[in-house]
């Protein structure tokens, strides 16, 4: 048996190796390009999920010294008799 080097192909065209070398280098450029446009759409989408969770909040919190400050409106101050200042409400 004579190894496939040493045989000559008619043609490079037509040699069934290199038509089917082609083939799948079509194939593997063409899932690559899929790939690349997938990646490009989940880029896309986890900036998006990003500025969701770490940008800027539409609803503003007080600061916690702000509200440590702040004298509740149930306190004992405010309430009227002992008997009531349990703080529990029934």
């Amino acid at each position: 048996m004579i190894p496939y080097a040493a045989m000559e192909c008619p043609g490079a065209n037509e040699c069934p190796h290199v038509r089917s070398q082609e083939v799948l280098l079509a194939q593997i450029k063409k899932e690559r390009a899929e790939q690349a446009e997938v990646m490009t759409a989940m880029k896309a989408e986890l900036n998006a999920l990003k500025r969701m969770v770490y940008g800027r909040k539409s609803e503003k919190m007080p600061p916690i010294a702000k509200e440590l400050r702040r004298v509740p409106e149930n306190s004992l101050h405010h309430r009227g008799s002992a008997e009531n200042n349990s703080g529990l409400e029934i």
